[in-house]
């Protein structure tokens, strides 16, 4: 038998079936075979790329004689082949997973007694290698293993398992106590504990209120147009310092000045600024509301109309005493009517002496909001007084009798609080004045109480010191900072939340340790966290001898609830000045040494 190669210039090389070969070209690699007889022998012709071209020879393994080089057939054409289907491999049978062992994918956290343990406890079954069985679904058992509390496990304990995880999604433990532990079994299954966990006594989730409300409740007093003043020879630092202190509300005079007065202009700057301005008008029986309305239009940054200032002090809106209350009496309808037009509300007349609220009675048809200034001689802004009982047996001086006074005059309407402030030197021997240390954290304090009280709006007297009132700036008279300006400015821009209207929200958390001066503000913003700011409510100073008197931080244990966790805590110092800290490990379970100078703990929301 002799072979032919019929060369393809694109097909790999092939060999006869004896390993014989010679190239040939082929014009088509689709003719897959040819015989051809010549001679007195039989020539096989196969089609292979032998990498050569124009050649077509014959080999023969028992002759040497030449064979003559035969006539190729002609032409034709081939049909093509369809090409077979590979046969899909089909795959080894795979062995599933055989669960071995459960582990708690989501630990049990600190809870309180009777209520639903939150998140939801979560048990995975896992194969010998640790790798999730997702196509388990065993019953599950989970029970209480250790406590030290006399508490008891309820709900559904046992449940079957989805894709090899099962949740015990409404659980709770009946009594408070330390150091419980749960356990989870299955049959065929190795057993597993949890971390231990501590479960509180019931407290009743604490309601937030808005952390932006609180700084919208802060403003402070200013003097533009006192002359002989760094208000008016320096304003444009005193704009750059109320922007830096970040409060959004001033108190100031009303003048009826010329549109192209430069008060006129500063107002307006404070307007494009953000900060608007309560207007103490004075007593005068030419003003009208017509004057009051044409003014706003101009000064653009009116937010409230206050009544003639302390007119029962001596020689005030025409005498002082009870001549100046009814002369402010009967001013009131002029502001009341301004008010109306404007759509502004209107803050009642401020006093000096208790028995002036008596006196003016029942005006609060004439009023938004009553008006209080609120002094605490130097002591703290917790006091319990320091004077005479009033009928409801609250002593001169504190929150409480200065709220009384204003449900005199006003009963029902909120108030605000037009002045409160301490004279402060950074050291000194005057009785009843501070050392700056103290103001500052005694000024952040006043705000947080007053906002506790539901006070609408606190204003500080006053941004910078000047010749009539030495030592009430929070800014001496060069603008260099006190440490009350660093606090407030610091506890302001921390709280700032801007934004649209929120619901807040409550949350569930303990605290334990401290004594009865141990308080608290808790606030929300709007991304969901909590931030709840803790001092304690005690004097650190003797205004009447001037002395010292350091007060001791107390150990202070917060228990956070329902996957509630601290993330930071800000602490503020006797300069105003604010270190942040933030909270590794365990953060449901704080403890914290809470002083007289504020401590705030943000509480990261909850995704």
């Amino acid at each position: 038998m002799r072979f032919l190669c019929l060369l393809n210039e694109s097909a790999p090389v092939c060999e006869s079936p004896r390993g014989l070969h010679e190239p040939v070209t082929l014009s088509d690699r689709r003719r897959s075979s040819l015989v051809l007889l010549m001679g007195a022998g039989l020539l096989a012709l196969t089609v292979c790329g032998c990498g050569a071209t124009g050649l077509v020879r014959a080999a023969s393994t028992n002759s040497s004689t030449p064979t003559p080089t035969p006539t190729p057939a002609p032409s034709e054409p081939v049909p093509t082949p369809t090409p077979e289907p590979a046969p899909t491999p089909t795959p080894a049978p795979t062995q599933a997973a055989t669960g071995t062992q459960l582990v708690f994918s989501t630990q049990p956290s600190n809870t309180v007694a009777g209520a639903l343990i939150s998140p939801a406890i979560r048990v995975s079954i896992l194969d010998s290698t640790g790798a999730p069985v997702t196509t388990a679904t065993n019953q599950i058992t989970l029970a209480l293993a250790a406590a030290r509390g006399n508490g008891q496990l309820s709900g559904i304990t046992s449940v079957t398992a989805v894709n090899g995880v099962a949740t015990f999604d409404n659980v709770a433990i009946s009594g408070e106590g330390e150091g419980y532990v749960l356990s989870v079994s299955s049959n065929g299954l190795s057993s597993a504990t949890s971390a231990a966990f501590t479960v509180g006594s019931y407290v009743a989730p604490e309601q937030a209120a808005q952390a932006d409300s609180f700084v919208n409740s802060v403003g402070v007093v200013t003097h533009m147009s006192y002359t002989d003043t760094p208000y008016y020879t320096a304003w444009p630092q005193v704009l750059t310092a109320l922007k830096s202190l970040g409060v959004r509300h001033i108190r100031d005079g009303f003048y009826n000045w010329s549109p192209s007065s430069p008060f006129i202009a500063e107002h307006q700057a404070l307007a494009a600024s953000g900060i608007t301005c309560n207007y103490v008008v004075p007593w005068d029986q030419t003003t009208t509301p017509q004057i009051l309305e044409q003014f706003a239009s101009e000064a653009q940054d009116m937010e409230a109309l206050e009544a003639p200032n302390e007119c029962d002090a001596d020689g005030n809106c025409g005498g002082g005493g009870e001549t100046g209350i009814r002369n402010v009496l009967a001013f009131l309808p002029t502001l009341t009517a301004a008010g109306q037009q404007l759509n502004v509300p209107v803050i009642g007349p401020s006093f000096t002496q208790q028995s002036s609220y008596a006196a003016a009675g029942n005006i609060a048809s004439d009023m938004t909001y009553n008006n209080l200034h609120v002094y605490f001689g130097g002591r703290n802004p917790g006091s319990q007084g320091w004077g005479d009982l009033d009928a409801d047996g609250r002593a001169y001086g504190s929150f409480n009798w200065w709220l009384d006074q204003a449900a005199l005059d006003a009963p029902g309407v909120p108030s605000e609080i037009t002045e409160s402030g301490y004279m402060a030197y950074p050291t000194t021997s005057t009785p009843y004045t501070l050392p700056e240390s103290v103001e500052a954290s005694y000024t952040p304090r006043t705000l947080l109480l007053a906002f506790q009280h539901g006070v609408k709006r606190t204003f500080l007297y006053e941004l910078l010191d000047e010749i009539s009132s030495p030592g009430y700036g929070l800014l001496n008279g060069d603008f260099t900072p006190k440490p009350a300006f660093t606090a407030v400015k610091n506890l302001l821009s921390v709280l700032s939340d801007q934004g649209d209207s929120f619901s807040p929200g409550t949350l569930s958390y303990s605290l334990e340790g401290g004594d009865a001066t141990l308080n608290h503000l808790l606030l929300q913003k709007r991304d969901g966290s909590f931030w709840l700011v803790l001092w304690l409510e005690q004097s650190s100073f003797d205004p009447a001898s001037d002395t010292p008197e350091p007060v001791s931080a107390q150990d202070v244990t917060l228990q956070l609830y329902n996957s509630n966790s601290a993330g930071h805590i800000l602490q503020f110092d006797k300069s105003g000045n604010v270190t942040s800290t933030q909270v590794t490990g365990n953060g449901s379970t704080l403890s914290l040494a809470v002083s007289d100078q504020v401590t705030i703990v943000q509480i990261a929301a909850q995704q």
